[in-house]
């Protein structure tokens, strides 16, 4: 299947634990040390991370609870790393009841809820501030088994696809971008990060359930 962006490489992190937040700042610490060993020897080691996703966290949990958590994506933008995380799959109001890492109040991390071929959000969280847009995640056509295909539903697809557009973001051909997040990380990641905010489409029932109003738009 094709997603949002294709050249690219994927470095799956595995062993982080949910309820142990250790394992957590050992997890996210891999990429943002891969990011800095890049910036620090102008490309010849480590590894150019843009975006991390994240298709897992805990139903209603409360960011005031996991203070290192949350924590870390400020850590990781930082060093320019934007973070993509994948709110409840249960139509809830994230601003109410909670969600991790979704509700952190951190500016890099980016919270995604599922959209369908209506652009209408229906079994997944939402939040008019803690939620930031919604992606494609209904009834995802996809491989399935060994052999076949299928559709299958879930915000864990609407963020990973966010992080792809990121990524497709920071290949645009614009040398004078470059110089600003390699010389600044934090800066060029603001500057995606608006970027893909300004850039979505605002969709009527979105309005009052995001920060953005939109489904994000990689155009």
């Amino acid at each position: 299947v094709v997603g949002a962006n294709w050249i690219v490489k994927i470095m799956s992190v595995a062993g982080e634990n949910i309820f142990d937040e250790a394992t957590l700042v050992e997890a996210y610490g891999y990429p943002l040390d891969m990011r800095n060993l890049y910036e620090e020897t102008g490309g010849a080691q480590g590894a150019f991370v843009v975006a991390t996703n994240a298709s897992w966290g805990i139903d209603g949990g409360n960011p005031e609870d996991s203070p290192i958590w949350c924590g870390l994506y400020q850590t990781l933008g930082e060093a320019g790393i934007l973070n993509c995380g994948a709110t409840s799959n249960q139509a809830v109001n994230v601003d109410v009841v909670g969600d991790l890492p979704t509700a952190c109040a951190s500016d890099y991390m980016i919270s995604v809820t599922a959209t369908n071929n209506n652009d209408e959000r229906t079994f997944s969280g939402y939040g008019q501030t803690t939620i930031d847009l919604g992606a494609p995640g209904d009834n995802v056509w996809t491989t399935s088994g060994t052999n076949g295909y299928g559709s299958t539903s879930g915000t864990s697809f609407a963020s990973p696809l966010t992080a792809g557009v990121i990524g497709l973001l920071y290949s645009v051909p614009c040398p004078s971008l470059m110089e600003i997040v390699h010389s600044n990380p934090q800066a060029g990641a603001d500057l995606i990060k608006q970027a893909l905010f300004d850039g979505v489409d605002p969709i009527d029932n979105l309005t009052t359930e995001c920060v953005t109003g939109g489904r994000v738009n990689s155009f």
